[in-house]
């Protein structure tokens, strides 16, 4: 964090999870498991003579690690349009894939999340599958319905 108070003596830096701090200058790092949300960084600088004391603060907003998840299906499965439900979200797919699709392409069921494990259903009608997929950061992850 960078400070640019003048003729300070003393300094208290207060950060996020409680942590302060009487160095000058400091260097802070938010756990990798912070969720999502606002967070500020307070800084008090009191004068040489004590006489004098002044606050700043910046505010951050740490963004949820996402990823994404592709439901497929191949001619050889002979589903119909398939739904596939994670929470409250439907998704459809609505083709079969020769090889593997990439993330988001048409016809697949396609899902960007925060990071974690989620459990999934799907239908067609006929066939019915169930499981758990864990969404990990910046990646595609990629499932094919048999």
């Amino acid at each position: 964090c960078s400070n640019k108070s003048l003729d300070a003596k003393s300094y208290k830096w207060t950060f996020p999870d409680g942590q302060t701090s009487a160095l000058k200058d400091v260097d802070y790092t938010l756990s990798s498991s912070t969720p999502a949300g606002s967070y500020s960084i307070k800084l008090e600088a009191i004068s040489k003579k004590g006489n004098k004391r002044s606050e700043s603060s910046k505010s951050y907003t740490v963004k949820a690690a996402v990823g994404q998840v592709v439901f497929w299906q191949a001619p050889a499965c002979g589903c119909n349009i398939t739904n596939v439900t994670i929470g409250s979200t439907t998704r459809q797919i609505t083709l079969d894939f020769s090889s593997v699709p990439t993330c988001g392409d048409n016809g697949t069921a396609t899902f960007n999340l925060p990071i974690g494990t989620y459990s999934f259903s799907a239908t067609d009608g006929t066939k019915t599958w169930n499981g758990n997929i864990t969404i990990t950061k910046n990646n595609c992850s990629k499932l094919q319905l048999t």
